[in-house]
């Protein structure tokens, strides 16, 4: 009696692809079958025993690589191996079956992160990955998070900034994150697996694109100063673009000169390229950390991004594209802020219930506000907001199970502004966030309870 392999037995996925040998770099017809663990492949549908199987616990997949459009790979830790479809929708269904089977596997383990203050330092930490997060942990008994990174519309890749082996980056809207393997292995590893949450994370968006045009951008890193010049397959654009068109661009040398670039808008990052055809950006600014206002003195139709490193100014090239520009840019800058809000000191909410049903009981004070990120902005977005202790949560409306943003009150400060009726700043760290109430009597009650929080100390 012949025994049916465990894949045939319940797949998830069946079907020919053309497959590249490994030697010769031919292409052969390959009947294949996907498991919840594996991807194995036969010569004849009726065979029982595979040519080959791929494990895809720490696997990750990409368009690209092939002789016509409907190629993908399959970046393993020991190989790349490449197939090519029959169409563009048969890739994206195999892409998107063994995402899923890829993405099923968490993974923890201790790195080297670098910490965020004046001496940089490099502490171990005990990191865990599951689904869209990424926390890290000062030991692996700890049962409360240092920090948590919420990796929807985040980049990793491996670094070329620090000047270690085996050092890799996780850039989200608000920050970049170093850390440091033991291993090349053990990076590849950690950088196929975060890049697999976030694709799935971008994938699982109802507003997420067709699989098939998720812009990939191959860019030549250095790991470390001694190895060779690598192509990386890891670093992504895995969000929808919200905006597109060109714009002049002023540079960053003395001349100052202006130069027409296409810029690229998605949900938390602004790119802009040389030409429209590259797949390369010049540049990039990330939403998170900085200030979009409009800037009249240099341009009428000039845009400023105010970053901590620099400022950038594009101008649009009429009054409608500009109009347009700056509504879509400082609608996706709110929703950045709002959604990736820092929780490194976040820790002690990690295990309770945070829906605004729950939260609404125990808060000082809980209600709608319209909101917004930028004085002169004319978007505005209702929110519901509670407060409780030194924290300020956000929700879209008040069935919400999970806040959009958390805020720290502490040394906060608020006062009322003249730009509308009962309209209040509240003053942070790093910017100014403006309210608007729908009384007066509403407006001081908010102000009494965030004043109330930035002096509050938790028991």
């Amino acid at each position: 009696m012949i025994t049916i392999p465990s894949a045939k037995a319940s797949p998830i996925k069946t079907g020919y692809l053309s497959k590249q040998g490994n030697s010769y770099k031919s292409w052969k017809r390959r009947y294949f079958i996907l498991s919840t663990t594996e991807l194995a492949y036969y010569k004849q549908p009726s065979d029982s025993t595979p040519l080959g199987k791929l494990d895809l616990s720490f696997s990750n997949v990409v368009m690209g690589g092939d002789r016509n459009h409907f190629g993908f790979k399959i970046n393993t830790p020991g190989r790349t191996f490449f197939f090519q479809a029959e169409s563009a929708q048969e890739a994206q269904e195999w892409m998107q079956a063994i995402l899923t089977v890829s993405s099923n596997e968490s993974l923890e383990g201790y790195l080297l992160k670098q910490g965020n203050d004046v001496l940089k330092g490099w502490n171990k930490r005990w990191f865990f990955l599951k689904k869209d997060y990424l926390s890290y942990y000062k030991s692996k008994e700890d049962s409360s998070p240092l920090g948590i990174l919420h990796l929807y519309d985040s980049v990793v890749k491996p670094s070329t900034i620090v000047d270690k082996k085996f050092c890799f980056e996780v850039s989200t809207a608000n920050r970049t994150y170093y850390m440091i393997a033991e291993t090349q292995e053990e990076m590849d590893k950690w950088i196929l697996s975060i890049n697999n949450s976030i694709r799935r994370v971008a994938m699982a968006s109802p507003l997420s694109p067709d699989i098939s045009k998720l812009r990939r951008t191959n860019v030549s890193l250095l790991r470390n100063k001694s190895s060779p010049k690598i192509k990386s397959d890891l670093f992504f654009v895995n969000s929808r673009v919200l905006k597109d068109g060109y714009m002049r661009k002023m540079g960053h040398n003395r001349i100052k000169d202006w130069k027409r670039r296409w810029c690229v808008l998605q949900s938390c990052m602004f790119y802009y390229f040389k030409n429209k055809q590259d797949d390369m950006p010049a540049g990039q600014i990330k939403l998170g950390t900085c200030r979009i206002v409009v800037n009249e003195k240099i341009h009428q139709y000039c845009i400023e991004f105010v970053t901590p490193a620099r400022n950038y100014f594009m101008y649009a090239e009429s009054a409608e594209d500009f109009q347009s520009w700056m509504t879509v840019l400082s609608a996706a800058s709110s929703n950045v802020k709002e959604q990736f809000q820092s929780v490194e000191s976040m820790s002690s909410v990690r295990n309770e219930d945070l829906s605004a049903s729950t939260m609404n009981q125990s808060g000082k004070i809980c209600g709608y506000l319209n909101k917004k990120e930028q004085k002169n902005s004319i978007v505005e977005q209702q929110r519901y907001f509670v407060i409780k202790d030194d924290l300020l949560f956000t929700y879209k409306n008040e069935t919400d199970i999970t806040p959009k943003g958390i805020l720290g009150l502490k040394d906060s400060s608020v006062r009322t502004t003249t730009e509308s009726e009962f309209s209040f700043e509240m003053a942070l760290s790093d910017r100014t966030i403006y309210f608007r109430a729908q009384s007066h009597e509403e407006m001081d009650d908010w102000m009494n309870a965030i004043r109330w929080g930035s002096d509050c100390k938790k028991t």
